[in-house]
């Protein structure tokens, strides 16, 4: 069920969004990267994530996002 909803109601309309090549997977990538957040931070409390404060935060995971969207795909040369 989750990811049914993840699909259809966040990485979908993402995707769609989305300027680049294969969006769908950059969108997939990108919410990996935030679930892996959500688990660490809230369900885990690994420290010293879980209490770290949220302007570092989005500037470390908002440059990992970037990351995702703007990167060529592919092997890398």
């Amino acid at each position: 069920m989750l990811r049914e909803f993840l699909t259809t109601e966040a990485l979908a309309p993402l995707a769609a969004a989305l300027d680049v090549d294969n969006p769908g997977l950059r969108a997939s990538l990108a919410g990996s990267q935030l679930m892996g957040l959500v688990m660490a931070r809230y369900i885990i409390g690994m420290e010293p994530l879980a209490n770290a404060d949220r302007a570092t935060l989005a500037a470390l995971v908002g440059a990992c996002l970037q990351h995702c969207f703007t990167v060529p795909l592919g092997p890398r040369k």
